[in-house]
């Protein structure tokens, strides 16, 4: 890498930081729907083979000290979240100094807490008993150790390679860094799952782990270069103003992190205390696991769409803000709705073969999470904006909100309805701190309408989950799925029948019109490399 500065003309009107945004887009919709498909081939791929490679305990040892490592992770505290909206900001602004200074103090900050973590970590090796101190049971010290290690390394390796893979969201290149964060997460999962089916040990598993992260930092370094000249790396210590701002403003992001923890694990925790019927636990896990496949799709679109309004804050364009919001939201509640409707028809047999009978089928608990999911879908968009305009004191305050609400509400509910109680609570929390808080404080920065805005989306969610529903279940009546291949033949013919009514429902006229032309650009295009192939 060189500390050579980038050239302030280095955006042009050819350069991927000022092509069209709808360009840019949809190219993050394809490549966030990558991702979310190799999640989960991972998650089902992953653990099977290594319960067989390992065994029972060694797995669950394997997964202990993943976890453990994993919360490195949390030795960020929000910054690059911080410091990855402030250089973007710079850069819209073409304040090149100022560029230069926040990626050097990013460095440099980095550079202390990584200095620090690895000293008290090698502090810590040579008097703690690393079963005793994880909780494993089937490894040893030294297998613990060694396995601990390197997934230790990896981990602090990746929190300041967060800064140079924000690069291409400040160069409005967001595709690309994202396609080589999706194949390194797809490398690692599948490198473990190559050693364990090979014979291999959790210890070179551990370390195939950190070789592939170090992987993603030359790939990542050298893709930037090349597509965007010299990367401005330097190392330099913050002025006691700029730490005061770094840390006051990394803390709010560093906050809504935390919550998540908490809405994900307390409602399981209460339902055991509680006096649940039994295997409500599982039932609760099993349907939001399952429903958890919408909305990771919902959550994957906003990210694109909430780095370019961020982007159109920055530049001070209130006419593309407005509209990309309005778009934006049009887009993830009707995706919201459409799956959802199609969800709730399968859920019955998807989930008796997925547990093979041991879970049975509640309607009303795998409705209460699809509710949650379409009512609070207009309010990604927004949590999304404030993620990466660096104005994050509303989602701490409305984060704040879940987790308690989430807490109290189920605590009254899960006594009288058990496993239902317990998602109609954790929902009803959502609904009420993301679902409103969030919108009302964007269309206020925004100068919208909050009225109009959540019924236009609701409308939208309300059509796709309608039409969504009938057709999935006139199919099945026809179909009559009862097994995986019925399961995927129901849903090839579904996405078949709703593609075009979809088209129109979610998209506004400019944006169908282009699409059909981009798609015509880009037939001609290949067509014209094959003919020239053949000839």
């Amino acid at each position: 890498m060189t500390s050579k500065p980038i050239p302030e003309d280095r955006v042009t009107a050819g350069s991927p930081a000022s092509s069209d945004i709808r360009s840019r887009l949809f190219s993050s919709f394809g490549v966030q729907t990558l991702a979310v498909g190799l999640r989960i081939v991972q998650q089902i791929v992953l653990v099977p083979i290594l319960i067989a490679a390992w065994g029972t305990e060694l797995y669950q040892d394997w997964i202990i000290i993943f976890s453990a490592s994993a919360l490195f992770a949390m030795v960020d505290f929000g910054t690059q979240i911080y410091f990855g909206n402030a250089l973007m900001i710079a850069w819209s602004r073409r304040d090149m100094v100022t560029f230069r200074r926040l990626f050097a103090t990013a460095m440099g900050i980095y550079a202390v807490i990584i200095a620090v973590v690895a000293v008290l970590l090698f502090g810590a090796t040579t008097v703690a008993s690393w079963p005793l101190l994880l909780g494993t049971q089937g490894m040893n010290d030294h297998t613990a150790l060694w396995t601990f290690l390197p997934m230790v390394a990896a981990t602090l390796g990746l929190v300041p390679l967060g800064i140079f893979t924000g690069l291409y969201r400040v160069y409005g290149d967001y595709v690309h860094g994202t396609v080589l964060v999706v194949i390194a997460d797809a490398g690692r999962g599948f490198g473990v799952c190559l050693v364990a089916f090979s014979g291999g040990t959790p210890i070179v598993a551990a370390w195939a782990y950190l070789v592939i992260a170090s992987l993603l930092w030359l790939a990542v370094v050298r893709d930037l270069r090349r597509r965007f000249g010299p990367i401005p790396f330097s190392l330099g210590l913050p002025t006691m103003s700029e730490l005061r701002d770094a840390v006051s403003r990394s803390a709010l992001y560093f906050v809504p992190t935390v919550v998540t923890p908490i809405v994900l694990n307390l409602p399981i925790i209460l339902l055991g205390k509680l006096g649940a019927v039994p295997g409500a636990v599982v039932a609760f896990s099993v349907a939001r696991t399952f429903t958890g496949f919408v909305r990771q799709i919902v959550l994957q679109m906003c990210h694109p769409i909430g780095c370019e309004i961020a982007r159109q804050q920055a530049l001070d364009d209130t006419g593309k803000l407005g509209r990309l919001f309005k778009a934006g939201g049009r887009l993830t509640s009707g995706m919201a709705g459409l799956l959802s409707g199609f969800t709730l028809v399968v859920a019955d047999a998807f989930i008796r073969i997925w547990t093979h009978g041991a879970v049975v089928f509640d309607p009303w608990l795998v409705g209460a999470f699809l509710v949650t999911i379409i009512c609070a879908a207009p309010a990604q968009v927004a949590l999304t904006m404030f993620l990466y305009n660096n104005k994050p004191g509303i989602l701490v305050f409305a984060q704040g909100g879940y987790a308690i609400g989430t807490v109290v509400f189920c605590a009254l509910l899960i006594k009288g309805f058990s496993a239902a109680g317990a998602a109609a609570g954790t929902g009803l929390a959502e609904c009420v701190s993301i679902g409103l808080l969030v919108p009302f404080a964007a269309t206020r920065q925004i100068r919208l309408n909050l009225g109009l805005y959540l019924g236009q989306c609701y409308l939208v969610a309300a059509m796709a989950f309608s039409a969504s529903w009938g057709v999935a279940w006139a199919l099945n009546q026809l179909i009559q799925a009862q097994s995986l291949i019925f399961l995927m033949v129901l849903g090839g013919a579904w996405a078949i029948v709703v593609a075009l009514p979809s088209y129109f429902l979610l998209l506004s006229s400019a944006e169908r019109d282009w699409l059909y032309f981009h798609g015509l650009a880009r037939f001609s295009r290949i067509s014209t490399f094959f003919r020239r192939q053949v000839g």
